[in-house]
């Protein structure tokens, strides 16, 4: 730097511009090896007024290389100081542009690398892992062609594998993140100590590495190799460098960890003094981040008062404008420089708050509340911000312990806080198919042409099914591979949907504007139905409720208590039943039914419950929960069992809100069912009589379909001609769809659970299976879906999402309501029981209650005592928007009834009037 000022002296007096200009450039360089914010801040803005001021003596391409260079190292001061929208218009400007040309010059293929580095950097640091991975692959694969281009054997990946491994580190893909830190820091070492004098950018990435693998160790447990990592590198850095007091945030966690926190708050102190004496333009960012250090170290001590004021010192600083220093005020809720930092700090000030006050003080209480409420606030910003599904579900799981933390201030704070309960739990659900399905109406109807819609589609098809493909692909040539595609296409779908929002104003109105209705809405809309609500929210050591009176519009607010024990047996109910495990059914669903429902029912007989599970709930069939003990005289007679079904109707949704759009009917549907019964060609493997798990021949499946088709008109596709190819063709035109067939749920890859169509001709099986992530990219807007399959409702469990199911898969792609299973269907016993299901709803019943009394007619009617057990009718689950399918008839008559009489005191006045 000193001999660079030199060199801007003596440009200057020589009046050499294309000298000077680079002169700067190098010393922006220069500043961002060592971190000096302030410097390079002013080098941008001398270089700027330069190039305004002597621009017309430089030739153009040496004026647009330059202003290339300058618009880089803008992104890259904007990214250190926290403006990260700033950064990423310029970074996505500037690979656009590179990326229109033919062929690039060396200068431009390392433009290219770094444009794609940067532009991972701010997806990571955003939350956008899963995007942030994409772009470090697309960037690795630049550098591996530049390197090729120039036949240097000489590369270096390591910098890139440590970006990697902590964009999977923070995503918890922590063995992944470990493969890739070892590689890149073993590699690092080896080529620092070969010759530490000249690697200086070498020495600058082992410490970013020595201090991410810090990191993955102490989040591990491992905390004497996270401390070996972080002493390693610490000798290599400047002690007064910005990553060095990072190195000793870091170390200070680890020294919490290991109980020794005087050393820990040392640590910490030394670091605060040497940025407090730098003040430097990422000095708030920073001393944020090591005030909230020194808060979590007083809290695990337990001095509390001295940890709140910690905390609120790191709002101030990472917050704009606030510089409140009473634990009563709180920043506004808005995406600031470090919005999940900030997040951190506001979720560690309200627990301290809410739980460890100095005296019954009510004020920390309230306090508290205001401060979770900025929280949840700031989560819904940092939510839309997101455009992948997996970083809002990321998020959403993240977030749990301060949804959970707002419902324990809520209950403390008594009844009155019932309404803002249930707004919490709504605010912690199904968050992603929410956002889809709102999407979904927004595009049909804010008016986007049909051709605009149908690519968007199409492009929403291409992307689910790299992204299926991405989960279950091994090596690191396909993962580039696949990553490049899939950024290429997710880059498409984000202009498309940014030109819906910029072309059709309804569109962005519609999608966005998702505000929870009030309670006095809800019940003026009609959406309860004059049903009971029941919403829950599983926490670590409680279960919470919310009920609602369809009628009486009451609202009540449950703590109840919860333990593993019953949180395994709601797991693990329905492979009781399935497996005829009846002393544990029993058992189970009794104490089920005690710790869920007697509290939140006591004093009350709803006709009509709707059930808003959350987490493994998803998987209880609370229909056969059991009201009450089972008397030994009774035992297997289960026609007698008290089950909850026979004092009411029971319906399930993801979350109110959701259900709210599915009361919006979307498409004008002509045909009335498309009912679907393939046909297997593993004659070998034909079906038992007791399940569809196998992919075997089905023996009840089309006469199921045949049987339904008694009460609706619609068509059938059987045998060979129930492809997967028809199906996707057929389905726009019908209202209901009922596909009888078999269903495989993958637990670990829930893209990749999918229901079987056909699977004659050539690729049959590719051509044969409807996945989840296909169904994603459809729009499937039918008024009623029937699974008539196995497992369809089940699947992985994502913490606040819900269960990745393909029934859910439906309800993403528009379907208003669903018929789905829980454990694998009998073949003939699902024959019946639909053929019952549809008359039911031919009479105009409700879906829930139509389900409801197949369900006791099936009981009812079963040939023998071992045809009435749970696992033979019990599976199927009602969701979403319960109402009925066609008019009542004897409404229908009612209103004919009207007519005529309408129609003779018509004839009857007529007359009067000829006689007068």
């Amino acid at each position: 730097l000193y001999f660079l000022d030199i060199v801007q002296e003596e440009t200057q007096a020589l009046g050499w511009t294309q000298e000077q200009a680079y002169g700067y450039l190098w010393g922006i360089l220069c500043t961002g090896y060592h971190d000096q914010i302030d410097l390079k801040y002013e080098l941008l803005l001398g270089a700027e007024e330069l190039l305004r001021e002597k621009s017309r003596s430089l030739s153009r391409e040496s004026q647009q290389q330059i202003e290339i260079d300058l618009q880089l190292h803008w992104g890259d001061y904007y990214i250190q100081t926290g403006g990260y929208n700033h950064a990423l218009d310029i970074y996505e400007t500037l690979a656009a542009q590179l990326e229109s040309q033919s062929e690039w010059t060396n200068e431009e293929f390392k433009r290219l690398v770094i444009c794609y580095q940067y532009l991972a950097s701010i997806h990571r640091q955003r939350g956008s892992y899963k995007l942030a991975i994409d772009f470090y692959f697309k960037s690795l694969d630049y550098e591996r062609q530049y390197y090729a281009k120039i036949d240097d054997p000489r590369k270096n990946e390591s910098l890139a594998y440590s970006r990697i491994a902590t964009a999977y580190r923070l995503m918890g893909e922590r063995r992944k993140a470990l493969a890739y830190y070892r590689s890149a820091f073993t590699e690092n070492m080896e080529q620092y100590q070969a010759a530490p004098v000249s690697k200086s950018r070498v020495r600058k990435h082992l410490i970013s590495q020595g201090l991410e693998m810090g990191k993955y160790y102490n989040e591990i447990g491992k905390l004497d190799s996270g401390l070996y990592y972080l002493e390693k590198v610490t000798p290599l850095s400047n002690p007064n460098d910005p990553v060095t007091q990072e190195l000793r945030l870091e170390k200070a966690r680890i020294l919490s960890n290991k109980r020794r926190y005087r050393g820990a708050i040392d640590t910490l102190e030394q670091a605060i003094a040497t940025v407090v004496a730098k003040q430097s333009l990422k000095a708030d960012f920073l001393l944020g981040q090591l005030h909230t250090g020194i808060g979590d170290i007083y809290q695990q001590q337990g001095k509390y008062e001295a940890a709140l004021s910690a905390y609120q010192q790191a709002l101030q600083l990472l917050a704009e404008d606030f510089t409140g220093p009473d634990f009563q005020q709180n920043p506004k809720a808005s995406l600031w420089i470090a919005p999940k930092e900030l997040l951190y700090t506001l979720r560690q000030k309200a627990k301290i708050l809410a739980h460890y006050p100095p005296t019954e003080d009510p004020t920390w209480l309230s306090a508290a509340w205001a401060t979770a409420q900025v929280g949840m606030d700031l989560i819904d910003s940092i939510k839309i911000s997101y455009t992948s599904d997996y970083d809002k579900q990321y998020l959403l799981e993240e977030s749990y312990p301060l949804y959970e933390l707002a419902l324990q201030i809520t209950h403390r704070l008594g009844d009155t806080y019932a309404e803002a309960a249930f707004r919490i739990m709504e605010r912690s659900k199904a968050v992603v198919l929410f956002a889809a399905v709102r999407d979904l109406h927004a595009r049909t109807y804010a008016g986007v042409p049909e051709e605009e819609l149908e690519t968007l589609r199409r492009t929403q098809y291409q992307l689910a099914r790299v992204d299926a493909r991405l989960e279950q692909t091994k090596t690191e040539e396909r993962r580039i591979s696949l990553g490049e595609q899939r950024l290429e296409l997710k880059q498409t779908y984000q202009r498309m949907i940014r030109s819906f929002e910029s072309n059709y104003p309804d569109y962005y109105h519609l999608k966005y504007d998702q505000q929870l209705p009030d309670l006095s809405e809800i019940h003026a809309s009609g959406l309860l139905d004059q049903r009971t609500l029941v919403e829950y929210f599983v926490g670590e050591q409680h279960v919470y409720a919310i009920r609602i009176d369809g009628e009486t519009e009451a609202i009540d607010f449950f703590q109840l208590p919860w333990n593993k024990q019953l949180n395994q047996w709601a797991t693990d109910l329905k492979e009781d039943i399935y497996k005829n495990n009846d002393p544990a059914f029993s058992t189970k669903a009794s104490a089920l039914y005690d710790a869920l429902l007697a509290p939140v029912l006591a004093g009350t007989s709803p006709e009509k419950l709707l059930i808003i599970p959350d987490g493994v709930l998803g998987y209880l069939p609370f229909d056969i929960l059991l009201t009450a003990p089972v008397p030994a005289e009774q035992e297997g007679n289960f026609r007698n069992y008290p089950f909850l079904m026979a004092a009411t109707t029971l319906s399930q949704s993801f979350s109110l809100s959701m259900l709210s759009e599915m009361q919006a009917a979307v498409g004008n549907q002509q045909e009335e069912l498309l009912a679907f019964a393939p046909t297997f060609s593993n004659q070998d493997l034909i079906a038992e009589r007791s399940a569809r798990e196998e992919l075997g021949e089905l023996l009840f499946n089309q006469a199921e379909a045949e049987g339904v088709l008694q009460w609706f008109g619609g068509e059938l596709i059987a045998a060979r001609q129930a492809t997967k190819d028809q199906f996707l063709t057929l389905a726009p035109n019908y209202q209901i769809y009922h596909i009888a067939s078999h269903a495989v749920v993958d637990d670990e890859s829930p893209n990749n659970s999918f229901i079987a169509f056909t699977d004659e001709g050539e690729d049959a099986v590719e051509h044969s299976r409807l996945y989840i992530y296909e169904i994603l990219a459809q729009s499937f807007p039918a008024k009623l879906v029937v699974l008539s399959a196995c497992e369809t409702g089940i699947g992985k469990v994502l913490r606040g999402e819900g269960i990745m199911s393909l029934a859910r898969a439906f309800s993403y792609a528009g379907a208003q309501s669903l018929v789905t299973s829980l454990w694998n269907v009998n073949d003939q016993s699902g024959q019946e029981l639909m053929v019952e299901f549809y008359r039911q709803l031919e009479t105009g019943l409700p879906k829930d209650e139509a389900l409801r009394e197949a369900k006791l007619a099936y009981l009812q009617n079963a040939p023998d005592n071992a045809r009435t057990h749970p696992k033979y009718w019990a599976a199927f689950v009602p969701i979403g928007n319960m109402e009925p399918i066609i008019q009542n008839t004897s409404w229908k008559w009612g209103m004919g009834v009207f007519g005529l009489l309408a129609l003779v005191f018509l004839f009857l006045r007529r007359r009067k009037v000829d006689t007068d």
